[in-house]
């Protein structure tokens, strides 16, 4: 395993080539001479045996390089192939979340999955994304076990806005998604293939008729966002001890978090609300268990 100075440096280039690829005016010629195979090595330590923020700063990484489309559709496939979102290994994402980041109370790993999974459908739009293997895996992973559990967790105090942010971007991709529905699933004369029809009609049926899923986006309306109190105490003084890996200043304070989830919740709301009766019906959706429910309000 590395030592924490191996670790510590390690991640601190990573975050140094991250924060170049974001902001300099080259990063177009930058990535048009990164190697194929840096890609492929990158995702292929993410099945390896090593710290949970490493693999994190990788996903950060790859979400930089995913504004390529060439290495995005690169990475889509790839995730396919490792099986990343199965279910019932010692490895993966759902093992890293339930276990692994769990531990530390911090989840930087997830967070920059979905920072990736919406960067992802973002260059390659939805329909290539929804039409790829790994997408009945991705949602599942998404509204089951990061929206339905976010509130569920226990985090860090110097991460108390990753809470929110974990929320605000498994909406955030499940928006995108919905706001794909109305004009494949709902127009009659729509051209899409029939698997991106029949995963996107999946996804939406499971939402709207997940009773609990649906209170708990409800429930963000009356979200009144907060700022957190940073105890600067409980900063780790030695840069080299592992606790530091997880100081995040951008995830101090919860406010900036709660306004942006609050956003994309009305905006999921609104493209739910945009689902007409007759795809309602053709989902099978009109005696939900809840009559109050939103799934009620428009069927």
């Amino acid at each position: 395993s590395l030592l924490n100075t191996d670790l510590t440096g390690l991640v601190a280039m990573l975050r140094l080539m991250i924060q170049v690829l974001r902001h300099t005016s080259n990063c177009p010629n930058i990535l048009a001479s990164l190697q194929v195979n840096t890609v492929h090595l990158c995702i292929r330590l993410l099945y390896q045996p090593i710290h949970v923020m490493l693999k994190a700063e990788l996903l950060a990484f790859l979400t930089c390089v995913a504004s390529n489309a060439s290495y995005a559709q690169l990475i889509l496939e790839q995730l396919e192939v490792g099986h990343i979102l199965d279910s019932g290994a010692q490895q993966g994402l759902l093992y890293e979340l339930e276990t692994v980041e769990a531990s530390f109370q911090a989840y930087p790993l997830t967070l920059h999955f979905l920072e990736l999974t919406k960067k992802l459908i973002e260059v390659l739009g939805v329909s290539s994304v929804v039409a790829s293997p790994v997408f009945p895996h991705l949602f599942a992973f998404v509204l089951r076990h990061v929206f339905a559990r976010y509130d569920l967790l226990s985090y860090l105090p110097l991460r108390s806005g990753e809470k929110w942010a974990l929320a605000s971007e498994s909406l955030a991709i499940l928006s995108e998604v919905f706001a794909y529905f109305p004009a494949v699933c709902g127009a009659a004369s729509s051209d899409a293939p029939e698997l991106v029809k029949s995963r996107l009609c999946d996804a939406v049926g499971e939402l709207l008729s997940t009773d609990a899923a649906i209170q708990k986006l409800l429930s963000l309306l009356q979200l009144t966002p907060t700022h957190a109190l940073l105890d600067y105490a409980a900063l780790p003084s030695d840069c080299i001890a592992e606790s530091s890996l997880f100081v995040d200043s951008q995830l101090f304070d919860s406010y900036g978090a709660q306004l942006r989830l609050l956003l994309v919740a009305v905006t999921l709301i609104h493209r739910l609300l945009e689902v007409s009766t007759e795809s309602i019906s053709r989902l099978g959706l009109h005696a939900p268990a809840n009559p109050n429910s939103l799934v009620a309000s428009l069927a």
